[in-house]
């Protein structure tokens, strides 16, 4: 019998909610980030899902600037 790989796919999107755990920062602060062009999303279906990119840029320079 073959063995089959796992393969580990990263998502490429995140909800709201998981963007709030991730950072810490509260609803309002994410919601006013991406009204301001600071966190990029897209909207799926009727769900408002955060790119994954622009969080991991959003964690890299919070990073950076302590």
């Amino acid at each position: 019998m073959l063995k089959q790989k796992e393969h580990h796919m990263t998502p490429m999107t995140v909800s709201i909610a998981e963007t709030i755990r991730a950072t810490s920062l509260s609803q309002a602060t994410i919601y006013r980030m991406i009204g301001r062009g600071e966190i990029e999303t897209v909207k799926v279906g009727g769900r408002r899902l955060v790119k994954m990119a622009s969080l991991r840029q959003l964690i890299g320079d919070g990073a950076e600037a302590q």
